[in-house]
C-alpha cells in the first residue's frame, strides 16, 4: 500500500497545516490492514481509501440486544436472501429506483451515478443481501467481504416499501452473517453525526479516533459536538479532550 497526503488551506499563525490522508491499495490482500488502520474504502476510485472515524464491530463481543431483537420483531414481514454473485444489472429499468434512492434518501453520502455503479460491482463488493417483502424487492445491502472483516457500504431500499427500522435490521442481518461465517469484525463506514449513533446499538462497537479504536460513547458525542465548529483545535491541543478522556496527558493518547 502506498500513502498520499492532500493538502487542505492552513493556516500558518495556529500553527494549523491539515492534509486529508489517502491510501492506494496495491492488492485486496492489503485490505483488512487498511481497515483495521481506520481507512475507509472510497466509491470515487477502485482501490483508493481514506483515513476516517471509521466504525466496526468487535465480532467476538457481538450479542443481540434486546433493541435489536425489537427492531427485527417490527421489521419481521421483510426477508432476506445472500448471495456472493454481485452480478445486478443496474440498466434495468427495473433496479432504476437504485439511484434514485442515492440521489434523494442518500443524497448527504454523495452517492452519483458512477459510486453507485462501483459499489455494486466485484470489484468493492464480494456479496449482497437482496430484501423482499411481499415476494418483492425491497432493498439491496451490498459488502465487501474480506478474510476477516465484510465493509457495509449501504443499505439501498425502495421508499415504497420502507418501513422504520429497516435499515437497522438490514445492518443487524449483515452483522450476523459475518459473525455466523467466522468474520473478526464487520465494518459499518463511519460516524460523524447524531444520525449515526444508532450504529452504538450493536454490541461490541468501536470507532477509531485517530490515536485507537474507542468504545467510549461520551467521546464518540464530544467528537461529534466538536466537528460543529470551524475553529476546533485538532486533538493533540484539545485541552478539555485530553483532560476528560485521556488523563490529560498527549502520552496516554499516543500509546494507542
Amino acid at each position: 500500500m502506498r500513502f498520499r497526503f492532500s493538502e487542505y488551506p492552513a493556516n500558518y499563525e495556529e500553527y494549523k497545516f491539515p492534509y486529508k490522508v489517502w491510501a492506494i491499495e496495491d492488492s485486496s490482500g492489503e485490505r483488512d490492514e487498511l481497515l483495521n488502520m481506520g481507512f475507509v474504502p472510497s466509491r470515487m476510485k477502485i482501490g483508493l481509501w481514506y483515513l476516517a472515524r471509521s466504525m466496526r464491530v468487535d465480532l467476538s463481543k457481538f450479542s443481540e440486544s434486546s433493541e435489536n431483537r425489537r427492531v427485527v420483531k417490527n421489521t419481521s414481514e421483510y426477508g432476506f436472501s445472500f448471495s456472493k454473485d454481485i452480478s445486478l444489472n443496474l440498466s434495468d429499468e427495473k433496479n432504476r429506483w437504485v439511484f434514485d434512492f442515492a440521489k434523494s434518501v442518500a443524497k448527504k453520502s454523495e452517492y452519483s451515478g458512477s459510486s453507485v455503479k462501483r459499489v455494486f460491482s466485484k470489484y468493492l463488493s464480494q456479496g449482497i443481501f437482496v430484501w423482499e417483502r411481499d415476494g418483492e424487492i425491497a432493498g439491496y445491502v451490498p459488502v465487501m467481504i474480506t478474510k476477516e472483516s465484510i465493509f457495509y457500504w449501504l443499505g439501498f431500499y425502495k421508499e415504497d416499501k420502507f418501513k422504520t427500522g429497516l435499515g437497522s435490521r438490514m445492518m443487524l442481518e449483515a452483522i450476523k452473517w459475518a459473525t455466523d461465517n467466522g468474520k473478526s469484525h464487520a465494518y459499518l463506514g463511519t460516524v460523524y453525526t447524531n444520525s449515526s449513533l444508532y450504529k452504538t446499538n450493536f454490541k461490541g462497537w468501536e470507532f477509531f479516533n485517530g490515536f485507537e479504536w474507542s468504545n467510549d460513547k461520551d467521546q464518540l458525542k464530544y467528537l461529534i459536538g466538536k466537528d460543529r465548529y470551524d475553529d476546533s483545535p485538532e486533538l493533540l491541543m484539545d485541552e478539555e479532550f485530553k483532560k476528560r478522556f485521556y488523563d490529560g496527558r498527549v502520552r496516554e493518547m499516543l500509546k494507542g
